[in-house]
């Protein structure tokens, strides 16, 4: 009987208040290991400070016509190399950085999309709140309102940037910019959609958003079929100061 092989290795990684431009050179090393063949990587974490990101495809003016005022507030607009238009990152909001091989895995845009979002259905659900998709407008809503979002690249068909889950985080930054491409578009969190005033409480807010993190890792690695390890961080990875 011949043996089935052994599934593609991952390595997880988690990281607390993670400078965005620090991300983004994690990334850029981490493609190039998947290209040359190595194990394939996710990063779930949270970013601080404040940030905003372009897409690609996004113009400055049009996308974030806040940004002189976000500007005087102390918060950076990153251009990237993702799809999207422009969205925000920060304290109580998690982040999905995938760097995975679609070949070896089997997946398409399309299906790592859904799978993406399928991972922020999930962690909703599991806190009780019903999540889910609206036609032609990618992420996750609910009652309308975004709480997750979804934008990645691929380059030599290897993906990096992904998913960003509003968990407890406050969303003024995103009142500057123009979410989904569209004026009217709001934004939710997972603490405003199960109306929990008593998560003022800062160590039962980082409690629920402990619980959050360790949801978002279990239903990723559930849908990526790889040989998972844990990742040895930097002594100051999960305290990096903001």
């Amino acid at each position: 009987m011949t043996t089935p092989p052994a599934p593609p290795r991952g390595v997880l990684h988690t990281r607390r208040r993670w400078r965005y431009r620090d991300a983004l050179s994690w990334m850029a090393a981490r493609h190039d290991e998947v290209v040359r063949g190595g194990p394939m990587h996710v990063a779930v974490a949270e970013h601080a400070p404040w940030v905003v990101t372009l897409g690609r495809h996004a113009a400055l003016d049009e996308d974030v016509p806040g940004h002189a005022a976000l500007a005087d507030r102390g918060v950076e607009v990153v251009p990237t190399e993702r799809g999207g238009g422009a969205t925000a990152h920060g304290p109580g909001q998690i982040v999905v950085y995938p760097v995975i091989d679609m070949k070896r895995l089997g997946l398409t845009v399309r299906t790592l999309t859904a799978l993406l979002e399928d991972v922020a259905i999930d962690v909703c659900a599991a806190s009780g709140i019903q999540a889910g998709r609206e036609p032609g407008a990618p992420g996750v809503y609910v009652r309308g309102r975004k709480v997750a979002s979804v934008g990645f690249r691929s380059r030599r068909g290897v993906v990096t940037h992904g998913l960003s889950i509003n968990v407890d985080n406050d969303v003024w930054p995103f009142e500057y910019i123009k979410v989904c491409r569209d004026p009217g578009r709001r934004v939710t969190t997972m603490k405003t959609s199960l109306e929990l005033v008593e998560q003022d409480d800062d160590e039962r807010a980082r409690r629920f958003f402990d619980d959050q993190i360790d949801c978002t890792k279990k239903f990723f690695m559930d849908r990526v079929m790889l040989d998972w390890s844990t990742a040895q961080e930097p002594p100051d990875a999960r305290t990096e100061a903001a």
